[in-house]
């Protein structure tokens, strides 16, 4: 909720001071007046709007968790990196057998379970995830709540303190 209204108030703050600039170049009668409106409408349209993707996404995602089967004890959004040029916006799921990713942001999408016994060792620091597996494929996960992961993970013996 406040990611929506801080993004809104920011996108019609810019919104609002490209409108000035604007209005200053066609020399219209009191600028900042019809910026400021401007600016304030569009910030309270976008509100909802990005309300209605969140919920749009969200139902999306639901489809495809009740497929997964382990019990999910964790799941929150990350960016994917799956190679330095592609990166993927998407969820992460920390199951009770092992890990689920989810993408649905392009085609073909990207669903990928990891294993607990597939795991060769996975890295923390403050805003990444790196999983490395057996196989030899590399994970590395962009999330800005790390700490609550960790804490989840040493609840369920994920991680010995």
């Amino acid at each position: 909720m406040k990611a929506k209204v801080f993004l809104s108030a920011f996108a019609g703050f810019l919104f609002g001071l490209l409108g000035y600039f604007v209005l200053l170049l066609l020399d219209i009668d009191q600028p900042f007046q019809l910026a400021a409106f401007s600016g304030t409408l569009f910030a309270l349209l976008l509100f909802p709007v990005l309300g209605f993707y969140e919920i749009i996404v969200g139902r999306r995602y639901t489809k495809f968790e009740k497929d997964i089967i382990s019990p999910i004890f964790y799941q929150t959004g990350t960016l994917i990196a799956l190679s330095k040029k592609n990166v993927r916006n998407g969820r992460i799921y920390f199951c009770e057998t092992g890990i689920v990713l989810i993408s649905l942001d392009e085609k073909p999408y990207l669903l990928e379970e990891i294993l607990l016994p597939n795991i060769e060792r996975y890295y923390f620091d403050n805003i990444h995830l790196n999983i490395y597996t057996h196989d030899g494929r590399v994970f590395i996960l962009t999330f800005p709540n790390v700490q609550e992961a960790i804490i989840a993970l040493k609840k369920h013996n994920w991680i010995k303190e």
